[in-house]
């Protein structure tokens, strides 16, 4: 069944039911809202990331190796700032997430002893998922805006503004990492370092929890944020692999209803 139309909402913009990707036996609409950019905000519970920038949905973008377009921290930070309202009205909440996404976490990370980043935590709603299940996650982000609002919305937590190239904590003092959609604006020159440092950082049997765009090669894409990349998951394996890690699950969800492919991997850190 078809549902359209729209309601107004605050600023002029206007939320409107569409037909959404049904998995797992679930079948809730998309919401599809202007950003104040004019770009279009998608979320579906039935997708692994609340912001896919797949266009009009009539023709499926095609892959494009842009590694000259890579950005920088700062810039991703300007460009999370200026729609973060928008983006904790429609993403700020555990309850918008799939639930095979929460059971892949809850999985690989509830219950852990010791101390779990959330890093790119965004409004910290994951973080209080988190917590929820009995971790001390921590929340970090590069956006302002996001650590206050984590702060007021999820109090037992602790936030800190920062990045997944600087975690500020001791070697092997962590117990595990979760970073959803926080790597798919890092360019992929920068991510064999990256994974060094989450290695480094956490201790042997530790967990990292991931979640990216799954694609056939590396490549950028034109995310209505700021310029993301695609991850083959076994590429991403190998790469983990190699930082010291190793594979213990996946999932992913394929290209259907012209929205882009999804991947979740966990991995678990080795001894040494």
């Amino acid at each position: 069944m078809e549902r359209r139309g729209g309601a107004p909402v605050a600023g002029g913009a206007r939320i409107s039911d569409t037909p959404g990707h049904v998995s797992a036996g679930h079948s809730n609409p998309r919401i599809r809202q202007q950003s104040p950019g004019g770009a279009t905000i998608r979320h579906g519970r039935s997708g692994l990331s609340p912001i896919e920038g797949s266009g009009s949905g009539r023709a499926k973008p095609q892959p494009r190796k842009l590694y000259s377009r890579a950005v920088g921290l700062e810039q991703v930070r300007q460009a999370y700032a200026s729609v973060a309202g928008l983006y904790i009205e429609l993403f700020g909440s555990s309850e918008r997430v799939h639930a095979d996404d929460l059971a892949f976490i809850e999985r690989h990370l509830g219950g852990r002893p010791g101390v779990v980043l959330d890093l790119g935590c965004g409004p910290g709603h994951l973080t209080g998922f988190l917590r929820s299940l009995g971790v001390d996650a921590r929340g970090i982000d590069l956006v302002p805006e996001f650590i206050a609002h984590a702060r007021a919305a999820h109090p037992s937590g602790r936030y800190q503004l920062g990045s997944m190239e600087d975690l500020g904590v001791a070697d092997h003092s962590i117990a595990g990492i979760l970073t959803w959609y926080s790597l798919i604006h890092l360019p992929p020159r920068r991510l064999d370092g990256v994974l060094a440092r989450f290695r480094r950082a956490m201790a042997p049997g530790g967990r990292l929890v991931l979640g990216v765009f799954d694609g056939d090669e590396v490549a950028a894409f034109d995310h209505k944020v700021i310029t993301a990349y695609r991850w083959p998951v076994d590429e991403l394996v190998e790469r983990l692999t190699r930082a010291g890690f190793v594979e213990v699950e996946r999932l992913r969800r394929p290209d259907e209803d012209n929205h882009r492919p999804h991947a979740a991997v966990a991995a678990v850190a080795t001894e040494g």
